[in-house]
């Protein structure tokens, strides 16, 4: 984890769900490192990105782009 963050891991057979949560909605991004062998990642949110798969699992919600600037009239 590179943010405090409440993370569930459940998992049945050779397949883990895993659920991540930012209680305090305040992380604009967060990523998660599972050190377990991950052989694909089947089914996911389209927020979430995949990072790398094999030894272990880096996925999450990257960092967005700062919203482009505005100028509003006066």
């Amino acid at each position: 984890m590179d943010q405090p963050a409440s993370v569930l891991i459940g998992q049945s057979g050779s397949t883990a769900t895993v659920c991540l949560a930012d209680p305090r909605q305040n992380i604009a991004s967060i990523m998660l490192t599972r050190h377990r062998p991950v052989a694909a990642v089947t089914n996911k949110d389209t927020t979430v990105t995949v990072l790398r798969t094999g030894r272990n699992c880096t996925c999450g919600s990257p960092p967005t782009a700062p919203p482009a600037a505005r100028t509003w009239p006066r």
